[in-house]
């Protein structure tokens, strides 16, 4: 009977790095379905070691309008710069210039929302990796809000090539005015009474005292 044969030390060291390593499936839908609540803050996606790109960003964000009114609603696109770009992933919300508090809702039926505190529905986010050359967005502004926001994004153009901090110009917002409450005034008419003519009642007792003390006597008189 012969002996078992040995696996070569080169096989058996694959072998040991196979077992120990963890899988890789994450690498390719990382971004597939859009960034995770706990990017709310950073912003960045979790691609590992891989560090965001520190050259100016291939994308912009252009708003509709630079100023709103609360309550009402803006559109916003998120841009290739370049001709030939696209990207795959994105991270979109509006932050108050001054506290980068996220301000607003977004209005989609084609992405993703996420909802970064305080707020609801505040963030939009890609729903899988197909290419995309733009995005276009509605924004819709607190009523009871005053002051200007900034669109910051983060777009993935793939798993080793992303940029994070991307902001739009300002868009000042102008609190809604508070709706006026229509007055209602009421008039009462004191009622009229009607005084009978020939002197009313004061007439009909002169009447009464006519020839006292000359040729009768009266009641009431001084």
């Amino acid at each position: 009977m012969g002996r078992p044969s040995r696996l070569p030390a080169a096989w058996l060291l694959v072998l040991v790095i196979a077992v120990l390593s963890p899988p890789a499936p994450w690498r390719a839908d990382s971004f597939s379905t859009g960034a995770p609540d706990s990017a709310c803050t950073s912003m960045k996606p979790s691609h590992g070691s891989n560090a965001p790109q520190s050259s100016n960003p291939p994308f912009q964000i252009t708003p509709g309008d630079v100023s709103v009114d609360g309550g009402k609603k803006v559109t916003v696109t998120l841009a290739t710069a370049t001709p030939t770009g696209s990207f795959k992933g994105f991270f979109l919300q509006a932050r108050d210039s001054n506290t980068s508090q996220p301000i607003g809702t977004f209005v989609t039926d084609q992405y993703k929302y996420l909802t970064c505190l305080p707020g609801f529905n505040n963030v939009v986010t890609h729903p899988n990796p197909v290419l995309k050359v733009s995005v276009v967005l509605e924004w819709a502004a607190p009523a009871n809000y005053d002051g200007e926001v900034a669109f910051r994004a983060t777009v993935v153009q793939d798993y080793d090539n992303f940029w994070i901090g991307i902001t739009s110009e300002k868009v000042t917002v102008k609190r809604a005015a508070p709706a006026e409450v229509p007055t209602t005034t009421t008039t009462t008419n004191a009622p009229v009474t009607s005084v009978p003519s020939g002197g009313g009642l004061s007439g009909a007792l002169d009447s009464i005292y006519l020839g006292c003390s000359v040729n009768k006597g009266c009641f009431g008189l001084p």
